[in-house]
């Protein structure tokens, strides 16, 4: 029996833990299951089988006398890829057809340190710990040190790259009170490059091999937050004639709890990095507005009100200037922005009416 297209009651993942609510409410009855254990004993992580397609509760889901643990040896749940396996080819029966939509690479619970290591130890003293953190009511990843002085590496559990060809979505949760940098680690066209994330509110971006992007200050304020970040948008928006070719690996500098690092073949359904009212996907596939602004064109409107404005108008070129009503600041071009119109009563098509 091949099981594939498997759907479940329910798509959104709300607790972040890159399986979606249905399948574990199926299997469990709960969100709070442990998902990095073994329930049926077979050799597979619970999260692998949902991964894989596979019943996490029945150690031979296809009945065919050979445990589930045996039949997708190269399904990677907790370190990525292992050297010659490729998750996209990976299956419960025959070897092909199976493409992973997640990749978890650390989630503290397994209580492990397995593919973490230091690389900048100047000042030495640094300190790689997983430990209970009450706020989240969960184990996490724990870094102290020198603040950014110090340097974290999360790869393979051999040392070597992830290799990750499949996916192109980075997703982790971080806590912190003070300043931290993320990278993640790419092969593009061009080389290697380094998309850093920063709790700061601008972009600095770049040509060379460091792309700098802000998260904006407010992550800095030591509760845990979520954050998704599309590899290729990020790379692209700095470099348009690179592509994204593969990730790499993870890296953290700065004192901070970090916790379910992942892959994903895809944005979340749901996810709304700027909380606009629109989600990234319509962001970045539909609207082409910017994900991560919450007001792109920057006239004092949201993204969302402003469609909500503009409704079947929003991608229209009223005054003939290139950019359609919904990322055009001044859509009349009458000098004034739109938000300031829209405020201010008057018609932003209109250039005889304006404050």
């Amino acid at each position: 029996m091949w099981l594939d297209n498997i759907s479940f009651p329910g798509s959104a993942d709300s607790d972040n833990d890159g399986v979606v609510d249905g399948w574990e409410l199926q299997y469990f009855s709960s969100l709070d299951a442990t998902l990095c254990g073994d329930s049926d004993s077979d050799g597979l992580k619970d999260i692998e089988e949902a991964l894989a397609g596979t019943d996490p509760l029945n150690p031979d889901t296809d009945g065919d006398g050979i445990i589930d643990g045996i039949e997708i040896p190269s399904v990677l749940y907790q370190y990525a890829l292992v050297a010659g396996n490729n998750p996209s080819t990976s299956s419960p029966n025959d070897g092909g057809g199976v493409t992973l939509s997640v990749i978890v690479y650390e989630d503290g619970e397994d209580t492990l340190l397995d593919g973490w290591d230091i690389y900048d130890d100047d000042p030495t003293g640094a300190l790689i710990d997983n430990l209970y953190d009450p706020d989240k009511e969960s184990r996490v990843i724990d870094f102290t040190g020198s603040g950014i002085a110090n340097g974290y590496r999360l790869g393979d559990d051999d040392g070597t790259w992830w290799d990750n060809n499949i996916h192109s979505i980075l997703q982790w949760q971080v806590k912190s009170a003070e300043h931290f940098i993320v990278y993640a680690v790419v092969q593009t066209t061009n080389g290697l490059r380094y998309l850093q994330y920063e709790p700061v509110d601008e972009d600095i971006l770049g040509t060379g091999s460091i792309v700098e992007h802000g998260l904006g200050i407010h992550i800095q304020n030591d509760t845990w937050q979520t954050l998704v970040r599309d590899l290729r948008f990020d790379l692209q928006e700095a470099q348009p004639d690179n592509d994204l070719i593969a990730v790499l690996g993870f890296l953290v500098r700065g004192n901070c709890q970090l916790d379910n690092i992942l892959t994903r073949a895809e944005l979340p359904a749901d996810h709304d990095s700027d909380d606009d009212g629109l989600t990234d996907i319509l962001e970045t596939g539909t609207y082409f507005t910017h994900p991560y602004y919450a007001d792109s064109d920057g006239d004092g409107l949201g993204d969302g009100d402003e469609l909500t404005h503009w409704g079947d108008l929003w991608n229209l070129d009223h005054d003939g200037d290139g950019l359609v009503n919904l990322v055009d600041p001044d859509s009349d071009d009458d000098t004034s922005l739109d938000g300031d119109e829209i405020d201010a009563g008057t018609d932003p098509l209109d250039p005889a009416s304006h404050p």
